[in-house]
């Protein structure tokens, strides 16, 4: 482990308040079963899954029930036990519309429908751990909730020499990872264990920030694996996007539009690796994750292992939220999370986090002329321009921002959260790149 004084980080950046008091020490406790789940068939990159069951259908926990049929999907997996109600569309937290499974949960019902079990790492083949990834539908937790399967399986031009396993978490008040690193050690080595075979990469490593020391002493205490190490990083936002974890640990450059897996890395989320070593070893699919629940208006914060499909209005009734108070909540943390307006919206594999913040907490800027100041230059881990960015896009001046490398854009909102003008960089970078995805040009 490293503990030298100058510890790996980036270039840019910064380091608001962390806020994880509140959370940090609180085990994961297992949430109530809600009586009824709303289960996407679309809570990942790439293709939805298609779902194979229909209206009054009785499910099994841990039965398949929505298929991703491309290559690029996830399979989709009954939290829990009961009947299903219904298939229709729903609202997303990202605000999106997709064909939802509801499910009317029983609660007597204990039978499970779970995967068969390997009984360790020589049992199990490169072939098997890939399969049996796709099998119970394990997507990046880190929040991109890319199809894991896809990842751990690199083009055979491609060599893939180290596995990192992201437990920075360095959004402020988000603790689930750091708690999944202390409670479920064994299984995130074993996870990183799992996927080093399967890309066929000779060394591993788990990159910490410094303000999760004990998380890192727990893996320490853990790992036997020679070929594994536990690093610390600097506390630094975004330290946890890949391309910047990368960087620090290997210093080992990725372009902006690149992959991890051009500089021979496989790149992964500590709580993904958690529920791969549960799904070869216990047979589980992934039907639950961790979930910090805080903000100021939180009654009881706190680290929950809530079933996919439950709402955000079951969830913060469940944590003392005053739904009525005149609050911002966010799916995600205050840094790159999506505000909510409303509650009845499904809890997502990729939902790491919800946050309850009050409006008296708000920072609220007017916004003003840009005093060229170059906050943003500075500060952008990408080494872009976001005010020259915001401004071409504001002009519509969008094949302009693209030749200056929009598109590197991190969505981190560092800019944004720097700039003392109050201009809503991020907003405007975010419209820009989404208009030249739609092909405008001009």
């Amino acid at each position: 482990m490293s503990l030298l004084n100058l510890l790996p980080g980036f270039k840019g950046g910064v380091h608001p308040p962390d806020k994880k008091e509140a959370t940090a020490a609180k085990e994961v406790q297992p949430f109530p079963l809600p009586e009824e789940l709303i289960i996407p068939l679309h809570q990942h990159i790439g293709a939805p899954a298609k779902a194979v069951v229909k209206k009054r259908d009785d499910v099994k926990k841990g039965q398949l029930i929505g298929e991703g049929e491309n290559f690029v999907s996830a399979n989709i997996h009954a939290p829990a036990s009961g009947k299903i109600k219904t298939i229709e569309r729903r609202l997303l937290p990202s605000g999106e519309n997709s064909d939802c499974i509801v499910l009317k949960t029983d609660p007597e019902n204990k039978e499970t429908s779970y995967m068969s079990e390997f009984d360790s790492l020589d049992s199990i083949s490169v072939d098997e751990i890939r399969q049996r990834c796709r099998e119970a539908g394990i997507v990046g937790l880190g929040g991109a909730g890319f199809p894991t399967h896809v990842k751990i399986t690199p083009p055979d031009d491609k060599e893939v020499d180290t596995v990192i396993l992201n437990g920075c978490e360095c959004e402020p008040y988000l603790t689930a990872d750091h708690r999944v690193m202390v409670e479920k050690g064994e299984k995130v080595i074993s996870g990183l264990q799992l996927i080093m075979k399967a890309t066929g990469a000779q060394k591993g490593i788990i990159g910490i920030e410094d303000n999760k020391k004990e998380a890192a002493q727990k893996l320490e205490e853990i790992n036997t694996d020679e070929n594994i190490s536990i690093e610390l990083v600097e506390t630094k936002y975004p330290q946890g996007v890949e391309n910047m974890l990368v960087y620090a640990l290997t210093g080992r450059k990725v372009k902006p539009t690149g992959l991890p897996l051009d500089a021979g890395v496989v790149a992964n989320n500590v709580n993904t690796a958690a529920v791969l070593a549960e799904a070869v070893y216990e047979g589980k699919p992934l039907i639950e994750r961790a979930v910090t629940v805080a903000g100021s208006v939180v009654e009881n914060p706190a680290n929950y292992l809530i079933p996919i499909g439950t709402s955000f209005e079951t969830i913060l009734e469940h944590a003392g939220v005053a739904l009525e108070t005149d609050s911002l909540v966010l799916d995600g943390g205050p840094m790159m999370g999506t505000p909510q307006p409303e509650l009845n919206v499904p809890l997502l594999k990729t939902s790491g986090g919800i946050l309850v913040l009050s409006d008296s907490e708000l920072i609220k800027k007017e916004e003003m002329t840009c005093i060229r100041c170059g906050r943003c230059i500075r500060q952008c881990p990408q080494q872009l321009v976001p005010t020259r960015l915001a401004s071409l896009v504001k002009n519509k001046r969008y094949s302009e921002a693209e030749e200056l490398n929009i598109h590197g854009c991190l969505d981190c909102g560092v800019c944004s959260y720097v700039c003392p003008s109050g201009i809503p960089l991020l907003h405007w970078l975010k419209v820009g790149k989404k208009k030249l995805t739609q092909g405008d040009k001009v």
